[in-house]
């Protein structure tokens, strides 16, 4: 959507992900400023896949596996 090449059902899930992150761990992946700019998004979101840190120490591994597939880059 921000890169403006089109989307599929994917993208539902994706959201989905970030909000189960957002909720689980009180805080999103990367930030609205760091978004805003087009040139860095696949960069960023490729590094929040990387280097997902969680700030919560109840979340269950589950859990967070269960993120982690929603939340992949490139899902197919």
């Amino acid at each position: 959507m921000v890169l403006k090449e089109g989307y599929g059902k994917e993208i539902d899930f994706w959201t989905i992900g970030i909000y189960a992150y957002e909720m689980s761990n009180f805080s999103p992946p990367f930030s609205g400023q760091e978004i805003k700019d087009r040139l860095k998004v696949k960069r960023l979101v490729k590094a929040a896949e990387q280097n997902r840190t969680w700030k919560n120490p109840a979340i269950s591994d589950e859990l967070k596996s269960f993120i982690d597939d929603l939340l992949k880059f490139n899902p197919k």
